[in-house]
């Protein structure tokens, strides 16, 4: 999933499952450069969601 930056800049998170491992990596990007990325355990999820 894409999530486009509110600005429209070129910037935008990208989210993805990995069922192997039970997680899902948040990264930023720019363009087509991942800038950084965080992995985030199943279980962390509805953390996330209650924002």
């Amino acid at each position: 999933m894409l999530i486009d930056d509110a600005r429209h800049n070129g910037m935008y998170l990208r989210t993805t499952w990995h069922p192997e491992a039970d997680q899902f990596v948040i990264s930023t990007w720019t363009d087509e450069l991942c800038t950084g990325a965080v992995r985030v355990p199943a279980a962390g999820a509805a953390e996330l969601i209650c924002l």
